[in-house]
């Protein structure tokens, strides 16, 4: 009697734990595919941007950048490690994870750089990347870099900037030269990156003055800022992976009398409750009813055929309301909204495939 009943104990704990991790995969692609689909119709315009692609592996320090397709070291010191890199006669190894510098694994593909931000305290190195295509005047642009500080240093800075030109950085000029040039994109003084166990963002976003074709990566400052424990020549070292720029600009013209969807809505499945509540389509939505203050909306909300007709209409009304409530806390008036659930009733896609399904998982606007 104790293993007839043993049995289909086991067999309901598995189908619980498989159903358990089918609905966090479901929720982890879900998150992902927000995340990512902010630059889903904008492609990155840095070229090898994560220092795969070379046309020599790194083996000698006298190497610098030479070996990095479309990156050039304008001023300083800067080394490319790769998981297949060599060591140099004098004993200084040029592998990722393990090198002459630290352990840090990439955080993409197989490969990273080194940058001395800081030596004999000052600011020293500046790096060249070149982008896909020249910028477009009055676009906005959204760039990134991931920094990661090397293991054998306990010092760190808030000085960093990227700057963009139309023309190639000059390499034979003095240091002061770079202290005047216009820096698009500058660090917060407070911010030191510290963290030698994991990859921190550098991030900004500016306007473009149209044809810059190069940008270039700096420490070089008038004014040094440090955190830390002194080392015998005051210096910094990071890694840096993963450099990113981006068109941002907002392209949508929002058509009364036409219906949209928002886009990057993320709920609990099966719940109302938004899991991420500064989705970047409500932003721009109340930014636009702030600017026509004449403007009303209705909300519309739809679900899939999984479920009860009853279920799936209040769900629906349910998502739409926690869309109202949203736009209401952004400052937007209540009274300039009206919610309707509309449950499976009107899909978009088929029923028949997971695509389908999500597609008709979705909250509608109507401007009025």
């Amino acid at each position: 009697m104790q293993f007839a009943l043993q049995y289909p104990v086991m067999n309901m704990l598995s189908v619980n734990l498989i159903y358990a991790q089918s609905i966090m995969n479901k929720i982890v692609l879900i998150l992902l595919y927000t995340f990512f689909n902010l630059f889903s119709n904008s492609q990155n315009l840095v070229m090898n941007p994560s220092f795969e692609n070379y046309s020599i592996l790194p083996f000698e320090g006298s190497q610098y950048l030479s070996g990095i397709k479309s990156w050039t070291l304008i001023k300083g010191s800067s080394q490319y490690f790769h998981k297949n890199g060599g060591e140099s006669s004098d004993g200084f190894v040029f592998r990722v994870p393990f090198n002459c510098i630290g352990n840090q694994e990439a955080r993409s593909g197989d490969a990273y750089i080194s940058f001395m931000a800081v030596n004999h305290g000052s600011g020293t190195t500046i790096i060249q990347g070149k982008l896909k295509e020249p910028l477009k005047k009055g676009r906005n642009y959204y760039f990134e870099i991931y920094i990661s500080l090397c293991d054998n240093f306990n010092l760190s800075t808030s000085n960093l900037w990227v700057s963009f030109s139309d023309s190639i950085f000059p390499k034979m000029v003095y240091k002061t030269y770079y202290h005047n040039i216009t820096k698009q994109i500058e660090n917060e003084p407070t911010r030191f990156y510290k963290d030698r166990g994991a990859w921190e963002l550098f991030s900004g976003n500016f306007t473009s003055n149209g044809g810059e074709k190069y940008f270039a990566i700096g420490s070089i400052s008038k004014d040094i800022k440090l955190t830390g424990i002194s080392n015998r020549n005051h210096r910094v070292e990071f890694y840096l992976d993963d450099a990113g720029l981006y068109d941002i600009t907002d392209d949508t013209e929002y058509i009364p009398g036409v219906k949209f969807i928002l886009k990057d809505l993320l709920f609990e499945i099966g719940d109302s409750a938004l899991i991420a509540p500064s989705c970047y389509e409500i932003n721009k939505l109340v930014k636009y009813l702030k600017n026509n203050p004449e403007k009303k909306i209705e909300i519309y909300g739809h679900t899939d055929n999984t479920g009860e007709n009853l279920s799936n209409t209040n769900l629906s009304e349910a998502r739409a309301r926690a869309v109202l409530k949203r736009i209401a806390q952004l400052g937007i008036e209540q009274s300039r909204m009206k919610i309707f659930g509309f449950g499976s009733t009107k899909p978009c896609d088929t029923n028949n495939t997971d695509e389908g399904r999500k597609n008709n998982r979705r909250v509608e606007i109507l401007i009025i």
